[in-house]
């Protein structure tokens, strides 16, 4: 089931159970969003107050755009912000484990080198700190 934040929403939103997909655009009084699991894709766009989204393991898509207070690993001049969920990289409509994304955004064809060297170490940097917990 689609479900909308409410665009008029202020604070935290947290979407209710049984959605599957989750929808939060334009909400510039929404601060935080929480998702459920079941909830497998969701898309943050365009709201400028939000810092906080909680995605649960299961995602196939997370979708994080022009949210510039959210802290994201890497943002793209473009507007995507890369996020890590559910061991997979998610920046825009790609998702990708670390050795594709590296393998994509490092690629000598990809169309922006120095995008892409970005990106590559935004990864190989938390990459490093995933193993550095693990290790811990």
């Amino acid at each position: 089931m689609i479900h909308y934040a409410p665009t008029h929403h202020v604070g935290h939103y947290t979407f209710p159970e049984g959605c599957t997909n989750a929808l939060v655009f334009n909400c510039p009084n929404v601060t935080s969003v929480t998702l459920l699991e079941g909830c497998t894709n969701a898309r943050v766009y365009d709201c400028l107050n939000v810092t906080s989204i909680t995605f649960p393991a299961g995602y196939t898509r997370a979708w994080v755009f022009n949210c510039p207070r959210y802290k994201s690993l890497f943002d793209d001049p473009r507007g995507h912000q890369m996020v890590y969920v559910g061991g997979f990289y998610h920046a825009g409509c790609r998702r990708f484990t670390a050795a594709e994304a590296i393998a994509h955004w490092g690629a000598d064809t990809y169309p922006d080198p120095e995008r892409g060297k970005a990106y590559v170490a935004a990864i190989t940097a938390h990459e490093a700190k995933l193993q550095t917990e693990a290790t811990a």
